[in-house]
């Protein structure tokens, strides 16, 4: 009975100890950011990648004619993209809104995260998305092309949360 009792012990840790000790594998390697709201003037989606591949591919699957061809596409390095990663983002949709709401006046973020041909999308607020796009822009700071259209996309919420306080 004793040596039935340390085989299965033996045998749940060798299963158990290596899920118990492995990383949470996020492995994202394309973010797309898209602005939803009002604005004085058109915003373009951004794609971040560290596959040039992916980001073409994300950029022809998300988006149709004319949008396609302004989303712009950054191909980070490695090293860059693994601190993007480190990023908290939302897992999952929020509530969409339904013509019951009423108009929509706040502005909003379409977040997708994908790797390969497997992507999660997510539709966050101005406030979550302002902390994001600060966080991105910090971790990007080498790239200022990318700082700049990220703070594109920033300004309209920064400046819809101020007028809303």
């Amino acid at each position: 009975m004793r040596t039935v009792a340390v085989a299965i012990t033996i045998v749940l840790a060798a299963v158990v100890s290596p899920k118990m000790r492995a990383k949470p594998d996020s492995g994202y390697t394309t973010v797309v950011l898209e602005y939803i709201g009002k604005t004085n003037r058109p915003i373009s989606p951004i794609i971040i990648s560290s596959s040039a591949e992916e980001a073409q591919w994300y950029r022809r699957k998300l988006f149709s004619d004319p949008i396609s061809t302004l989303a712009s596409v950054y191909i980070v390095k490695e090293t860059t993209w693994k601190d993007v990663m480190d990023i908290p983002f939302p897992k999952a949709d929020l509530k969409q809104p339904s013509a019951d709401d009423g108009p929509i006046t706040a502005p909003m973020l379409k977040l997708v995260r994908a790797k390969g041909h497997d992507f999660r999308e997510a539709t966050i607020g101005a406030e979550e998305s302002v902390l994001i796009l600060d966080k991105i822009k910090q971790r990007v700071a080498k790239y200022q092309l990318l700082v700049r259209r990220l703070s594109e996309v920033e300004g309209p919420m920064s400046y819809y949360l101020k007028q809303s306080r």
